[in-house]
Parts: C-alpha cells; structure tokens; sequence
C-alpha cells in the first residue's frame, strides 16, 4: 500500500466535502485547482480542476470576495454561474468520486 501524503490527505477530505455538498461545487473546484502542482498521483484529476477554475475566475465564489462586489455585479454574476454549473457539476462530482476511489485503493 503506498500512504498518502497530508497534500493528498487535504485533497481527498475537499472532494469528500464537494460530494456531500459541504462545499460548493465551483468554489471546491477553484480550491483543488491549487493543489495541481503540489502532488503527481491524482495529476488527471487536479488538471480538469484547473480546466474548471480557469472558467469561472470571473464568479466572485468566497464569501470575503464577494463582501467587494456591488449587490447589481453579484445578481449578474450569480445569474451567470447558476447557469454555468448545471454544465459541469456531474463532471465535478465524477473527478471527486475518482478522487476518492483512488484513495481508497491506496488505504485498503
């Protein structure tokens, strides 16, 4: 069995978070996009976190962030990103189930 570092640790315990809806989908996905450099094993993974962060740089997704917007911005933007999610949240949810799978694999 190869352990997993505390890095990954992190990441299995975000993704964990996304799927039961704990986390935001979008936010938890800007969050993994951050480890992307940080750990090899789950490389695939982190890259489409990348992938879906990079779409949604303009949403103003933590809660200190959009304290910064206009009431007008934030209705707009939210308006954007509730039809932006439908598109991705399975695929969000499926690479969070990977995540977690391959954890596993490597814990039991």
């Amino acid at each position: 069995m190869d352990s997993w570092s505390e890095i990954e640790q992190e990441i299995f315990s975000l993704a964990k978070k996304i799927l039961d809806n704990k986390v935001d989908p979008l936010l938890g996905s800007q969050l993994l996009s951050s480890y992307r450099f940080q750990t090899e094993r789950i490389q695939d993974e982190l890259l489409f976190f990348t992938g879906i962060a990079s779409q949604i740089e303009e949403f103003p997704l933590d809660e200190a962030e959009r304290k910064l917007w206009s009431q007008e911005a934030l209705a707009r933007l939210d308006k954007e990103r509730e039809e932006f999610l439908p598109n991705v949240e399975e695929l969000i949810r499926e690479k969070c189930s990977s995540i977690i799978s391959r954890h596993s694999k490597c814990q039991g």
